[in-house]
């Protein structure tokens, strides 16, 4: 492969499988979905730039992969867009993603834990099966698309937060300073949904299908079901939007 190649990809054949995956990064965009091959597979193109700018670190140890991707010192600074193919053959205890900028996507990986955050993009999870997943970003978009999550957990400072979901035995809190919350729950979920927000609106669509308990201005609580699951939504500058849909989820956001 050339040096100036835009595109590069690395194969990693584990000594033994994966328990534990760790990115660092600034990127523009990291894609991360499943396979079923025995190895992970990192690919990835960089824009206004060449492969000989990328500095590309990987350390693994005890089944702990840590991968670290950024710019080589003194060179200027480009985007790289990189998609990680991550073997599903043993389930992974924990995947961790930190980037200063760029977005996060993950789709349908299934993972005891995950941890993603990002400073300065959007953060997009669909179809993800996990016992914890923790979300966060400082200025950016989190959205959250089906999936089977025990506890799941979302941190924005200056973004929007939109969740997609059925619930049922399971915890999901959102915490947004500068941004609108949207929750889109499937009406034969269980779930006592509090939403409060400091200087927001609380909305509800559909309302005659959620029990409500509670109803201000600036909170509410409403019931599905019979409960036994929590949705709790907290907003400072923002206002909450909640709409109870039919089963399933709608096909598009």
């Amino acid at each position: 492969m050339s040096s100036r190649s835009r595109v590069f990809r690395h194969k990693f054949y584990p000594r033994k499988p994966f328990k534990e995956i760790f990115i660092k990064a600034d990127l523009a965009e990291l894609v991360v979905e499943p396979h079923d091959e025995d190895y992970l597979d990192l690919s990835g193109m960089v824009l206004g730039g060449a492969v000989s700018d990328v500095l590309l670190d990987h350390e693994e140890v005890n089944g702990t992969l840590r991968i670290t991707i950024r710019n080589r010192e003194g060179h200027r600074f480009f985007d790289i867009k990189v998609k990680m193919r991550i073997p599903i053959n043993t389930l992974l205890d924990l995947f961790g993603a930190s980037l200063d900028i760029g977005d996060i996507r993950v789709d349908g990986l299934p993972v005891k834990k995950m941890y993603l955050y990002t400073a300065n993009g959007d953060i997009m999870i669909g179809g993800v099966s996990a016992g914890e997943v923790k979300l966060e970003s400082i200025n950016g978009d989190i959205y959250v698309r089906g999936g089977e999550i025990k506890s799941l957990h979302i941190s924005s400072t200056n973004g929007d937060v939109r969740i997609e979901s059925h619930v049922e035995d399971s915890r999901i809190k959102a915490d947004d300073i500068n941004g609108e919350i949207r929750l889109l729950i499937t009406e034969n979920s269980n779930a006592l949904i509090e939403a409060s927000s400091v200087n927001g609106l609380i909305k509800v669509y559909n309302k005659e299908k959620l029990k409500i308990k509670t109803s201000e201005e600036r909170f509410l609580q409403g019931l599905l079901g019979e409960g036994g699951s929590d949705v709790i939504l907290n907003t400072v500058n923002g206002n909450i939007r909640i709409e109870v849909l039919a089963e399933s989820l709608p096909e598009e956001a």
